[in-house]
């Protein structure tokens, strides 16, 4: 642009001298001022135009410059209207219908952002709230233990008050470190052959308490699986995910079923529990960060756990998929075989 005004400056300036040279030089040559002003003539009009011209032009670019700054305006300013018609094929107001989109998406993901950390900063001072409780309960409860004299049964019924009250403590505590994770990106996945076997194994092993608990029945055969490419720390813990989510929501004495079949480049895993079928308008939100479907109503939870065991599935070249049925949900889990996976 600056390289543009000195041209445009050193052409005027040219065309000024060749205008006061020709009758100059006429009159030089000729001797006669009569044969000067008319050879000076259509030179004075054509400088008169070349000026004309170079003034049209500063003003369209200044109307230009002009609207450019009243779309800008629009943009930062949402009840400013539009300045270039939308119904018009021009190339400002296909730039401004662009950049009208640009806008429209970048302040739904603004609203989506601000939405997200009220949540957040809403759940953290809550399980802050609720962790005095757990805490409390097991220092009285500590203080109870210490008294002499008191029966077994009564020590029993203390100590379960203390198991309690430190589960509650370890979940909220779980859910704070799972959101920490999540929010500072402290999920780094370093994928290598593993056994997919001992990874189900050591999942089943955590949930297997509270499945007991509430007398569900898990039907699992152990059988010699492929090595498939996953970090087994994170894979173990996408599995738990979704084996605590099976605990969490099927009703007392009901099933977990645990399956695995062999396909062409994945290993699946199926999770299937007689939980209640998530409805269909709910089922594409249900890997959704903070999401909480309509059974969770009553249920300990914040909503991750479902959003994480995805993330840690598609960073690791598998996905997971959902399906639901009347006799309850299943949960697939596609690990990559090891032999047909792509290196990073």
């Amino acid at each position: 642009m600056k390289h543009l005004e000195i041209t445009r400056k050193i052409l005027i300036a040219a065309a000024a001298l060749c205008t006061a040279a020709v009758p100059v030089l006429s009159y030089f040559f000729t001797q006669e001022a009569a044969v000067a002003a008319i050879t000076a003539a259509p030179v004075l009009i054509l400088f008169g135009c070349l000026i004309l011209l170079d003034y049209l032009h500063r003003r369209s670019t200044d109307d230009l410059l002009e609207s450019l700054t009243l779309l800008i305006e629009s943009l930062v300013d949402t009840r400013a209207a539009a300045p270039f018609p939308e119904e018009e094929d021009t190339l400002l107001s296909r730039l401004q219908n662009q950049l009208l989109k640009l806008r429209a998406i970048l302040k739904s993901h603004l609203e989506q952002v601000d939405q997200e950390k009220g949540y957040i900063q809403s759940l953290v001072s809550d399980i802050a709230h609720q962790v005095k409780t757990p805490v409390a309960t097991a220092r009285a409860y500590c203080e109870l233990l210490r008294e002499d004299g008191i029966s077994d049964s009564e020590r029993r019924n203390r100590l379960d008050a203390l198991q309690n009250a430190l589960d509650k403590l370890t979940f909220l505590t779980e859910s704070l470190i799972r959101l920490s994770r999540q929010e500072s990106g402290l999920i780094h996945l370093s994928p290598a052959p593993v056994d997919l076997g001992d990874l189900l194994l050591e999942a089943i092993k955590q949930i297997y308490p509270r499945a007991r608990e509430k007398s569900l029945k898990l039907d699992y055969t152990p059988e010699p699986l492929p090595d498939v490419r996953a970090d087994g720390r994170w894979a173990a813990e996408a599995i738990a995910n979704i084996l605590d989510n099976a605990v969490k929501y099927t009703p007392a004495r009901g099933q977990i079923a645990i399956s695995s079949s062999l396909l062409p480049s994945y290993v699946r895993l199926d999770i299937f529990s007689t939980s209640a079928p998530i409805p269909e308008e709910e089922q594409a939100q249900v890997f959704a960060r903070f999401f909480r479907g309509s059974a969770s109503a009553g249920q300990e939870g914040v909503g991750i756990g479902l959003y994480l065991a995805r993330e840690i599935m598609t960073r690791q070249q598998g996905f997971i998929r959902l399906t639901a049925d009347p006799a309850g949900n299943t949960f697939s889990l596609f690990f990559r075989r090891t032999e047909n996976c792509v290196q990073e």
